[in-house]
């Protein structure tokens, strides 16, 4: 079996390189339910930080593959078949036009877990969105008093739910809902 870093999008979803977008969204959820936090199955086999790099690559290749001028640049890289092909931690440039499906409610634990199970950090959202990890954090902890007004706690919550692969508009929504 080859080391984690050497396998392709494709090796690490486990799809042929003909997969439709549903096969690799299954493909995705299926692995996620493999490594994350309360998985039985790589409990006893797999320590929590391969599970969580494990989570992170799944994420990586299923970025990569749901957007389509992304997937054909990497397709066109496999197919060079030379040692400077890119490995799947380097797309990481387009955000999936599917969205993944979330938690079902949007309270600020629960986009919590959803983040950790996808083994995304704060900071890394922070950097993408060039907002402050705080914003988040109070957002998770659903901490009234820190979070800002209306106008910008909606696009923050756009930023993140975005960052994930969530709906941004039932994200917003619902945790508005969720602390009214």
């Amino acid at each position: 079996m080859k080391p984690l870093a050497e396998l392709t999008c494709y090796e690490l979803l486990n799809v042929e390189q003909w997969a439709s977008a549903k096969e690799i969204q299954r493909a995705y959820h299926v692995g996620l339910a493999t490594y994350g936090p309360d998985s039985i199955a790589a409990h006893n086999v797999v320590v929590e930080e391969e599970r969580t790099r494990m989570r992170q690559q799944l994420y990586l290749a299923y970025r990569t593959l749901m957007d389509s001028g992304s997937r054909a640049r990497y397709d066109h890289s496999l197919s060079h078949d030379n040692e400077s092909a890119p490995k799947t931690t380097e797309f990481v440039e387009a955000k999936p036009k599917t969205r993944i499906k979330g938690p079902r409610s949007f309270r600020g634990p629960n986009l919590k877990r959803h983040r950790e199970a996808l083994g995304i950090s704060l900071e890394r959202i922070s950097s993408e969105t060039k907002i402050k990890a705080s914003h988040f954090e109070a957002i998770e902890a659903e901490d009234i008093e820190a979070l800002p007004g209306p106008f910008f706690l909606r696009g923050f919550l756009k930023a993140y739910a975005s960052c994930l692969g969530l709906d941004p508009d039932e994200v917003v929504k619902g945790f508005l809902e969720s602390i009214s």
